[in-house]
């Protein structure tokens, strides 16, 4: 692992976000992840759009539900993380999930 690090070129601030990512949740210091991506059902549906969201559409009972379960992160797109950002930040890692459908500019 030393190795890999001497020799790598991933700054300081990336190098602590990953340790960040392995310290949480249950399998916090095994070397394994569980990431609860949100995808599909949210962004591509009809609902999303034009149906009452179910509560598991909220983006605070999704991160409460990856914190319940253990979970070292959540992977949702910027705009609904930047929601519970603040309150959930310091209880586990936010990965911000970018496909195509994002503009990026």
């Amino acid at each position: 692992m030393s190795r890999t690090r001497a020799h790598g070129d991933r700054n300081s601030r990336r190098l602590g976000n990953l340790q960040r990512l392995c310290s949480m949740g249950r399998l916090a210091g095994t070397g394994d992840w569980s990431i609860l991506p949100v995808d599909q059902g949210v962004e591509h549906s009809g609902g999303a759009s034009f149906a009452k969201n179910p509560a598991y559409f909220d983006p605070e009972n999704i991160v409460k539900l990856a914190i319940e379960g253990g979970c070292n992160a959540v992977a949702y797109t910027c705009g609904v993380l930047g929601v519970v950002a603040r309150k959930y930040a310091h209880k586990i890692t936010f990965v911000v999930k970018i496909n195509r459908n994002e503009l990026l500019t």
